[in-house]
């Protein structure tokens, strides 16, 4: 089975940014970071690979790194939006 860049994989699936991001690269920047790790033990999966293809994961849970802080920034401006990537498949 060959390899998959993980970070070509990002830039090719990723869906439109949820609107708590700033902007497009803000969120691939961080999507990129996250497929970095996704292989360590407990971390989430941004790229799953389904019949031997890399597909984005539309159950990534992006929450799981915002603070309390920006939660409550952008819940006060209507931009906190769990259920983004769910809503937009």
């Amino acid at each position: 089975m060959a390899r998959i860049n993980l970070n070509d994989a990002v830039a090719d699936l990723h869906p439109a940014p949820p609107p708590c991001f700033l902007n497009r690269l803000e969120w691939v920047e961080y999507l990129k970071s996250a497929a970095a790790v996704q292989n360590h033990k407990g971390e989430p999966r941004v790229i799953l690979v389904v019949d031997g293809e890399p597909v984005f994961n539309p159950g990534f849970d992006y929450c799981c790194d915002c603070t309390q802080i920006k939660s409550l920034e952008m819940m006060q401006v209507d931009r906190c939006k769990p259920g983004f990537l769910h809503s937009h498949e």
